[in-house]
């Protein structure tokens, strides 16, 4: 890729956070980053729905639990942006932005407006790299986080024997549903102005100058989000992009609320778009697996959202994984109290049945697929 690229795109980067990140935020929490470069699109519609996007996942970000903290932390959770769309529009492209040393960010949310009959578009893509798998002039990519809450880990210990499983998330790209926008959408956005900034919310009484190119936002308060720009504070309104509810802010959301281990911020997120009536199956197969992997986390079952999962598409390996770390994780806590009691050898056959009835959506030998059914053989050796 041209170094030059790089050097351009980093000029144009701008960063919104959160501003009680001041008061409140500890040193060595880890930070997750949000990429939006603008949306390719005519005149200056893809650049202010890309703003509009960015705000709106901007606003799902949350230092701590809405009720009782209790100390609770959740790291830095930052969104950088771009005025330039990128040069390439494809997830390699987006991922290797995303990788470079001057952004190193977790997620890309890309696409492009364009026209579609009377009105526009808007076509969004996601792309999430892996970090510390990538490589580039043979030097493994970092993005310095302690913590990478994405993959789910059971530590599980049986007959003196002490294992890691380990499932990754589903997917790393997305191509979300495209977004139609309304004739007042395209006719107010496609203006060279940028975003108008108001004195108050609800009134939109007063314009009192325009949102520059480095903003940070403060508050959110109805369609509405406060920011600080150019020396005022003042609000924007941020609205709706389309008629039809759209899945793209609340999944992007519950992800980035994953990577920061807010378990109940992302269950609440996922559900959400499990219950958008316009969520593709596929989309939602993937919210049900991240909603369970919450229940499990905060000690409660998954296994029902895994089941529904299952039942949407019976021929996804990774809904078995997911159900089967569910599984697992039962047969550890039934195990604690009475490794031989009639509960845990009726679960312990539910779940050796669950393998052999999907053993063939794996490969001959998927080492993970072989590492579950050491841990099964040895649980039932007691």
């Amino acid at each position: 890729m041209p170094l030059n690229f790089f050097q351009r795109i980093s000029s144009m980067l701008f960063v919104i956070i959160f501003i009680m990140i001041c008061a409140t935020a500890k040193a060595d929490v880890d930070e997750i980053r949000l990429f939006v470069p603008a949306f390719k699109g005519p005149n200056n519609l893809g650049k202010n729905v890309a703003t509009i996007l960015n705000l709106q996942v901007w606003r799902t970000l949350r230092m701590e639990p809405d009720r009782d903290p209790q100390g609770e932390n959740f790291g830095l959770g930052m969104i950088v942006w771009s005025e330039s769309s990128l040069a390439n529009a494809s997830h390699v492209f987006a991922e290797e932005t995303a990788t470079s040393d001057n952004i190193s960010s977790q997620f890309v949310l890309w696409g492009e407006t364009f026209p579609y009959g009377n009105g526009m578009i808007t076509q969004t893509y996601l792309s999430i790299p892996v970090f510390g798998h990538y490589e580039r002039d043979g030097m493994k990519l970092n993005d310095f986080r302690d913590n990478y809450y994405e993959i789910w880990k059971l530590p599980i210990r049986v007959n003196q024997k002490s294992i890691l499983l380990e499932v990754d998330i589903p997917n790393r790209r997305y191509e979300f549903s495209p977004i139609i926008l309304s004739q007042s959408i395209v006719n107010q956005y496609s203006l060279p102005s940028k975003l108008t900034m108001y004195i108050d919310a609800d009134k939109r009484s007063k314009v009192i100058g325009e949102v520059g190119n480095k903003y940070i936002g403060i508050e959110p308060s109805g369609h509405y989000q406060k920011v600080y720009s150019d020396g005022k504070r003042g609000w924007v309104y941020l609205p709706d992009l389309a008629k039809e509810q759209n899945e793209v802010v609340n999944f992007i959301g519950g992800l980035i609320r994953i990577y920061r281990a807010d378990w109940h911020g992302a269950k609440d997120l996922m559900d959400k778009v499990i219950t958008n009536k316009s969520t593709p199956v596929a989309l939602k197969i993937d919210a049900l697996l991240y909603k369970g992997r919450c229940l499990e986390e905060i000690g409660e079952s998954g296994e029902s959202a895994f089941k529904l999962a299952y039942r949407l598409n019976q021929y996804n390996h990774y809904t078995i994984r997911f159900w089967m770390m569910s599984r697992l994780s039962k047969l550890i806590r039934i195990r604690q109290e009475n490794v031989k009691s009639l509960s845990f050898k009726e679960n312990l056959k539910k779940t050796k049945l669950l393998v052999a009835e999907n053993e063939f959506l794996f490969s001959q030998n998927d080492p993970w697929l072989i590492e579950v059914v050491k841990i099964l053989n040895e649980m039932e050796k007691g």
